[in-house]
């Protein structure tokens, strides 16, 4: 911070912007802030004032602010972060987002216009109520969009559909000058958020290190139709006799690699779990974890096929054919695809 300005000054200016409930410098408020669940690795640091903005004209006049007085801006929006993203290593100020919870879907782009403080389960609620639905990162529901997909983080379809970061069609940035910078198609005023690249695509810039370049205030994503059909499938693989301890994951992750590369995509998801994370993820009970041991193998196979009635009766029997090829001790005659609620039930009497 300059010499010579006084902590309390910058408040004032920062309450004048945003209200005074809504600016602080009280440490049992900046003290969430000063670290994450990896705060052991990173250290724990505390901002000197916390803010919470309301409109894009607020966060120009605090990036103003802060740029004349060279100060540190930490911008978070649900502050479910990790790795140390948002700890304020140098001071300065938090720039919580929660308050810009702006949504707007638009059916016709199949797309969504979002604020930094929409939450991925209030998204997905809303776009349901039209046929939609955006690509869900993994992660808490309580996540907010805007932030992932500036992370790019995995997907919940994203063999199908790409991670997160793919979902982006423009955005609003607020650059550290106080300027706003629009990128995509909401560069241009009245034709809806329906592409991502006019010219040099301005939106990567500010993805994979959120924050520094600028302030993101709004976001357009895109939005797909609800699938006719969903059934979840999963598979196991033991070690063998004489085998190396890593050829059960090896083998599964052969068996994923081939529905991966599958032409046309016949999966929307799949995740390789350790036995005991497919347990958690499973079993309702904690008591049930240990029971589960072994029930299907070492590493477990997860994942979902989705669509048409007509296209899950495809991929299904790819997926079918697939597991025969990979999987111990095959059963011809049981059911491989089942849902979630069979799988539960399944696992309770076994």
């Amino acid at each position: 911070m300059e010499a010579g300005v006084q902590k309390d000054r910058i408040l004032a200016l920062l309450q004048d912007i945003v209200g005074p409930e809504h600016a602080s410098a009280d440490p049992a408020l900046l003290i969430p802030y000063s670290r994450d669940q990896h705060w052991p690795i990173a250290g724990m640091h505390m901002p000197d004032y916390v803010v919470r903005p309301k409109t894009v004209e607020e966060v120009q006049k605090i990036l103003r602010l802060a740029n004349r007085y060279r100060i540190p801006v930490i911008p978070v929006s649900s502050n479910t972060n990790v790795r140390g993203l948002t700890i304020p290593h140098h001071g300065g100020i938090i720039l919580d987002l929660k308050r810009m919870d702006y949504l707007e879907i638009d059916p016709k782009n199949r797309a969504a216009i979002i604020g930094p403080g929409v939450s991925c389960a209030r998204l997905a609620d809303e776009a349901e109520k039209y046929g939609l639905r955006p690509v869900i990162p993994g992660a808490p529901s309580t996540v907010n969009m805007l932030s992932n997909c500036l992370l790019r983080g995995v997907s919940n379809i994203g063999p199908r559909y790409g991670h997160t970061g793919e979902q982006v069609l423009g955005m609003e940035v607020v650059l550290p000058t106080g300027e706003i910078l629009y990128t995509g198609a909401m560069a241009f005023p009245n034709i809806g958020p329906y592409f991502r690249y006019f010219g040099p695509d301005l939106a990567g810039l500010f993805q994979g290190q959120p924050g520094i370049m600028g302030v993101v205030t709004k976001m357009a994503v895109k939005l797909y139709p609800l699938p006719e059909r969903q059934e979840m499938f999963m598979c196991g693989f033991k070690q063998r006799e004489g085998e190396p301890e890593e050829g059960p994951l090896r083998r599964a992750m052969a068996f994923m690699h081939d529905l991966m590369l599958h032409d046309p995509p016949v999966i929307t998801f799949g995740v390789i779990l350790h036995w005991v994370a497919a347990a958690i993820t499973l079993v309702e009970k904690r008591e049930d974890i240990e029971a589960f041991k072994g029930t299907l193998g070492d590493w477990v196979v997860l994942g979902s096929i989705e669509g048409s009635r007509e296209f899950v009766k495809y991929a299904r029997s790819v997926v079918e054919k697939e597991i025969k090829k990979h999987w111990d001790n095959i059963d011809e005659g049981r059911e491989v695809v089942l849902m979630s609620k069979m799988l539960r039930d399944e696992l309770k009497a076994a």
